[in-house]
């Protein structure tokens, strides 16, 4: 069972994150993460498999698909990796 929600605090919020969601965009400073190839294989994939839903098409699924991307970059590095990380992208090849 969902727990009541306040929406004068609900509304709060939203308005709140959404500053904070904008101040994200427009700060200059990186975040370096450090993860193995194994840990970047599982976050690539569920970046693929969380890609694929119909609705996920606004802009941070665009910059989810640029990490994404990257990581595909950095962690192909055989044939099958590659192949296997290929046909992630393709609902009908997995």
């Amino acid at each position: 069972m969902r727990p009541e929600v306040d929406p004068i605090a609900e509304a709060t919020l939203l308005r709140q994150f959404t500053a904070d969601f904008a101040a994200l965009q427009k700060s200059p400073i990186p975040v370096q993460l450090v993860f193995t190839r194994l840990q970047c294989w599982v976050i690539f994939s569920q970046i693929q498999l969380a890609l694929r839903h119909p609705e996920n098409t606004g802009p941070t699924a665009k910059i989810a698909r640029a990490i994404a991307d990257l990581l595909q970059a950095q962690i192909t590095v055989t044939p099958a990796l590659q192949e296997i990380a290929r046909r992630g992208w393709h609902r009908s090849m997995t």
